[in-house]
């Protein structure tokens, strides 16, 4: 498998403790899903796609934040995990 398509498996999982439960728990998003947006044999942009509810369009910010910690936390597992 693609580092693109276990992080899109890793970012768009839905169960206890990912991202989109934390987000929908709080009311701020209706969905979340991620792909390969843009694909080359030298790059690929991952996308991130939600559908913010009304609070979640206030509260927009602590949306990005719950998914850039979330990044963080698998770059530091793969960080952790390369190291041994």
């Amino acid at each position: 498998r693609s580092p693109v398509s276990i992080l899109s498996h890793l970012l768009g999982h839905e169960g206890p403790g990912s991202s989109f439960a934390t987000l929908q728990d709080a009311g701020y998003l209706s969905s979340l899903s991620t792909g390969s947006r843009i694909a080359a044999p030298d790059q690929t942009l991952l996308q991130i796609d939600v559908s913010l509810t009304e609070d979640g369009e206030t509260h927009w910010t602590k949306v990005v934040e719950t998914l850039f910690q979330h990044c963080r936390l698998l770059y530091q597992t793969a960080l952790t995990a390369r190291d041994g």
